[in-house]
């Protein structure tokens, strides 16, 4: 075998062990990914299934009084479809159906979603703006982001959603007053499958992410310990057709935009 082939030869040897090395790091990302839905999923089950019990129990005990495990029942599908449709969407991401619409629209379609206590606070932006996005995506990612600070929280605090129209972008801030994110892990928290909780995916700020991006926009964080977090996303409020196109035809790599 001349030097000629040798080359070829390594060359060859390098892009199979390569190709072996993303495929056996795929497969175990599946496999994490995998295990933690089934972890996942199988406590809303769990409630779903002892609410019909008890409510079989009681209709034969002559007790009607059922609207606490409808809302238990309700709260465990609600939990198992986000999730489901988080993975989806992180796997297969669909392109997006454009739209004009308005941006608190769609904040207060997603806070409407949200499982709420007495002691929390969500305060609504005072204006709007119009914007051409895909409303069913942006509000995937406001529900994300509104859920993850009032688990941060522990359902006890003040969410203040504010909506900066500068022109041709728009500005969307998601600020609340818990506990802020430690620094070593402020880098990693767009990363595909970390988490911090028990329970979760580790996809939801990644999907985030990618939806932004999809629309041509930009996430970024600012975080003070003891005192809260502050997600900014900015957007175009115009999406000519050749950047549609170009941002439908693309795959986005998932980086964390750290603000200062």
């Amino acid at each position: 075998m001349n030097s000629s082939e040798n080359e070829k030869y390594s060359e060859k040897t390098l892009q199979n062990n390569t190709e072996q090395l993303i495929q056996a790091h795929r497969l175990n990302a599946i496999g994490e990914l995998s295990t933690r839905i089934a972890h996942d999923l199988r406590n809303p089950l769990m409630i779903i299934k002892t609410s019909i019990e008890m409510m079989q129990v009681r209709k034969i005990c002559g007790n009607t009084d059922e609207f606490g495990y409808f809302a238990k029942i309700d709260k465990a599908i609600m939990r198992m479809t986000h999730q489901i449709e988080e993975v989806l969407d992180f796997v297969k991401p669909k392109p997006l159906f454009i739209q004009t619409c308005s941006v608190a629209d769609i904040i207060k379609s997603s806070v409407s979603k949200i499982v709420k206590s007495e002691n929390l606070v969500i305060i609504h932006p005072q204006n709007d703006c119009l914007v051409e996005c895909d409303a069913e995506k942006l509000e995937i990612v406001f529900l994300n982001l509104i859920t993850n600070a009032i688990q941060a929280m522990n359902y006890d605090g003040k969410i203040d959603v504010r909506i900066e129209d500068n022109g041709k972008d728009v500005l969307i801030e998601i600020e609340d007053n818990g506990p802020g994110i430690p620094t070593d892990k402020l880098s990693k928290i767009f990363d595909p499958l970390f988490t911090t909780r028990q329970i979760g995916t580790g996809l939801g700020l990644p999907c985030c992410k990618a939806i932004i991006e999809k629309h041509g926009g930009v996430i970024g964080v600012k975080t003070i310990l003891n005192k809260g977090t502050t997600f900014n996303i900015k957007l175009s409020k115009n999406l000519d057709a050749e950047r549609l196109n170009e941002i439908n035809s693309s795959l986005f790599l998932v980086t964390p935009n750290i603000l200062e």
